[in-house]
């Protein structure tokens, strides 16, 4: 087994609630709550919560501060370099997936934590703009954080075995239960996609609209 930290540092709707679900079937202690992203205190990570030490993170929001109703809330990202020098050995994914696919399924999915992020009636074309404007600024931070270093993979979960094969490569392991569970899996919205679409199309040069790293806005 991958004896060190593991952060999975996608955002939300990128298999982090899939990831978290493999990560236990194959014997690791997992933590699947957006809060540690705003952590600044080793100890957290390294508290015994009762079955041992948490050893791996998943889930992500870039509002997770909204989520205690704080006044003038800020975006929250992890900071890498507080992380990287906590703990030394510890390895990063960034999941991700198309952009189309995940702009859908973030409408599609409507969690507790964009309605109280964005308000229930604040899914607009200006909310749309802020996810992907957010969006590439963390795949920006994190892909110029590594640079020319081998502590991070950039991976797609939502694509099949594939995906499982590249991260026992890179955590240099084997996993026992090869099956990838299906956290929020949701059938397709035809009105969901539509609203996407129109927006991609008014918004976003057209080879961009499937893009799982930078975005380039028209």
């Amino acid at each position: 087994m991958f004896q060190h930290k593991l952060f999975f540092i996608g955002l939300h709707k990128t298999a982090t609630l899939s990831l978290h679900k493999f990560v236990i079937q194959n014997g690791y202690i997992s933590l699947h709550e957006p809060q540690w992203w705003s952590w600044q205190e080793k100890e957290r990570f390294t508290e015994d919560v009762g079955f041992g030490v948490r050893q791996i993170y998943s889930d992500g929001f870039e509002g997770n501060e909204f989520r205690s109703q704080k006044p003038n809330a800020r975006l929250v990202f992890p900071d890498l370099e507080f992380l990287e020098e906590s703990f030394p050995d510890a390895k990063f994914v960034l999941n991700t997936r198309p952009l189309n696919k995940w702009m859908c399924s973030r409408l599609n999915h409507k969690s507790t934590v964009l309605y109280s992020a964005y308000g229930e009636d604040s899914f607009n074309e200006h909310t749309f703009l802020n996810w992907i404007v957010y969006r590439n600024f963390w795949h920006k931070t994190v892909t110029d954080y590594f640079k020319n270093k081998s502590k991070l993979l950039i991976a797609d979960f939502t694509s099949g075995i594939e995906s499982v094969n590249e991260l026992e490569h890179f955590l240099q392991t084997k996993f026992v239960n090869k099956t990838f569970p299906h956290g929020h899996k949701t059938g397709a919205n035809v009105k969901t996609k539509n609203i996407i679409s129109k927006f991609l199309d008014k918004y976003v040069h057209k080879e961009y609209h499937s893009t799982k790293l930078i975005t380039k806005l028209i």
